[in-house]
């Protein structure tokens, strides 16, 4: 049976995913094509303006979020044919959960080796080739330069995501371990994304995330 391929999970792991419905712009585009325009758009920024979003645009006790990282999930909920202020308050939240789980699995003792992202590229590129959503794939790497530059920045997110991806696995089995009831139910599932929201907010709140004076994002 193929698979969907879900690149990243915008709010959880952090990265692209393009999924649910909605317009963007009013240009009765889906929400990948809308993406994708997004995206292309993007890169028709000059070297200045895409030095200055490598600028800190909130800090917090062990690990900040840049500008990049905004504008990135900015794009994934303006597809989703979210307005402007809303898309930006999605992203600082969404950035924000992702960053407090990379900065608690690095105080948890999660790394990842060079080795170990190329062996994960390796996989989802195998699974690329079959997967049951490729047409959105390929449409989401066509805004790319070309599809090495896609893979490269792929390989650039998952140096970090994937730290928070493990943690996040584990987690879950510590989580299951206790859990009484039938593991993979519905009962089980709802539990389990209360449990690890509740992880999230507190995690948010212990890393303090204050914004950068002079870097603006929330209008």
């Amino acid at each position: 049976m193929k698979k969907t391929i879900i690149i990243g999970s915008v709010c959880v792991i952090g990265a692209l995913a393009i999924v649910g419905a909605g317009v963007y712009a009013n240009a009765r585009l889906d929400p990948t094509s809308a993406y994708v325009a997004l995206k292309k758009e993007s890169f028709k920024e000059d070297a200045a303006e895409k030095e200055k979003d490598k600028r800190t645009a909130y800090s917090g006790k062990h690990v900040d979020i840049t500008l990049e990282e905004l504008k990135e999930s900015e794009r994934f909920y303006l597809a989703k044919g979210e307005s402007e202020t809303d898309a930006r308050k999605d992203a600082l939240y969404c950035q924000e959960e992702y960053n407090a789980l990379v900065a608690k699995a690095k105080e948890n003792g999660y790394s990842v080796t060079e080795q170990d992202v190329d062996d994960y590229l390796a996989q989802l590129k195998e699974m690329f080739k079959e997967a049951a959503n490729k047409d959105e794939l390929e449409a989401i790497i066509s805004a790319y330069p070309s599809e090495d530059a896609y893979w490269d920045y792929i390989k650039k997110v998952y140096r970090k995501q994937l730290i928070a991806q493990n943690y996040v696995a584990d987690l879950e089995k510590s989580f299951a371990k206790d859990y009484f009831g039938e593991q993979g139910s519905d009962e089980y599932n709802k539990a389990w994304r209360q449990w690890f929201d509740s992880f999230k907010k507190k995690a948010i709140a212990e890393e303090g995330f204050e914004a950068v004076k002079g870097v603006s994002w929330l209008k």
